[in-house]
């Protein structure tokens, strides 16, 4: 039985055994069982199920939105991508320019520079 049990230990890494111990130690110094544990993971586990979900919808309604007030492009009419630029106007950013709209079609190669601030564009795209 014994070496059965190392033998299914031996697929855990050291560290992962140690943090067993210190639990174990932990548990048995406040009364607490593994039961205990289990129960803790699986309320955090539903809370951060319920966030990645709550994200995961707000994700897609700015994405809808984006599709139907963004930009589109006018070589292939996908909604084109806005793209801050964070550069200041210097050897790398000769022209001063704040954003970028590119187009994420997959054979278009569009792109257009603008001088405009990415949240100035957001702004105003918010008042459609």
């Amino acid at each position: 039985m014994r070496e059965e049990l190392l033998k299914k230990l031996r697929v855990f890494g050291l560290g992962q055994l140690q943090d067993l111990v210190t639990l174990s130690d932990i548990l048995e110094r406040e009364g607490a069982s593994l039961g205990d544990v289990k129960e803790f993971l699986e309320e955090n586990l539903r809370a951060v199920r319920k966030n990645q979900e709550e994200m995961k919808k707000a994700f897609e309604e700015r994405r809808k939105w984006w599709k139907r007030v963004g930009r589109k492009c006018p070589e292939c009419g996908e909604t084109l991508d806005l793209v801050p630029i964070r550069a200041p106007k210097g050897k790398k950013n000769k022209e001063g320019y704040k954003s970028l709209w590119s187009c994420p079609g997959e054979n278009c190669l569009y792109e257009k520079y603008s001088k405009r601030e990415f949240k100035e564009i957001i702004e105003k795209l918010r008042r459609r």
